[in-house]
């Protein structure tokens, strides 16, 4: 194969990349994730920097374009640790190669990091670590085997009002506000206790006072685990 077409596949193949890319992040945006919805707010605040920001408002502009930036760019990096942690660590599986690099086609990756960027929530994981130190620890821990009915017991904890659910990395109905998965290592391997307070809520969210006294609610943290017996 020459040169030339060498590059007419190489461009074919960037411009899949960039097609899959882009209906992954719609679809994630879609769903709800924080990061991809940043991602496509980010062209329109640019425009409206340039053809709206005036003098008085520049400076205001300029900062929230800057700040929505840097959350794109430390999310992304985040992302693509946790995507090469899952495949490699959490799953034992090797992260997707090119075959055959004489016809255009778009990334084997891109699929299933579309699949992580659609269940994760990277720019929610780096938060919660920063403010690990300022939150609360569970009041009830649920443990038991697989099949024995914790999901039903944390479904009806969860329901009760003044109830807070674990966070957790995953995106999943079947995962969601269960379990943190954090002594686990699904952050990155990171199994430090200091940071196992990321997965609550912070001390002031139950310490609600003019709430509790109108409402007679009582806030509690709950978390369950079917994995570590």
């Amino acid at each position: 194969m020459g040169w030339a077409q060498r590059g007419v596949v190489l461009i074919k193949s960037l411009f899949l990349i960039s097609r899959d890319l882009l209906l992954g992040i719609i679809c994630a945006a879609k769903s709800g994730r924080t990061l991809p919805q940043l991602t496509l707010i980010l062209p329109w605040q640019v425009a409206l920097h340039c053809v709206f920001a005036t003098q008085r408002w520049r400076s205001t502009s300029l900062i929230l374009l800057f700040t929505n930036v840097a959350l794109n760019i430390v999310g992304y990096i985040v992302l693509i640790l946790l995507y090469r942690h899952s495949i490699q660590v959490i799953f034992n599986r090797k992260i997707p190669t090119y075959q055959n690099l004489c016809e255009p086609q778009t990334h084997p990756a891109i699929q299933s990091f579309n699949i992580h960027l659609s269940m994760l929530r990277p720019l929610e994981i780096l938060f919660r670590f920063i403010t690990a130190p300022l939150r609360v620890l569970p009041d009830v821990i649920v443990l038991g085997e697989v099949r024995c009915g914790t999901t039903n017991l944390c479904g009806h904890l969860s329901s009760l009002p003044g109830c807070h659910v674990p966070f957790c990395p995953w995106a999943h109905p079947e995962l969601d506000n269960k379990e943190s998965f954090y002594f686990v290592g699904h952050f990155l391997g990171i199994v430090d206790p200091y940071f196992y307070r990321m997965a609550f809520p912070l001390i002031v969210s139950p310490a609600m006072p003019i709430i509790h006294s109108l409402f007679d609610i009582i806030y509690f943290s709950s978390f369950a685990s079917p994995i570590y017996f």
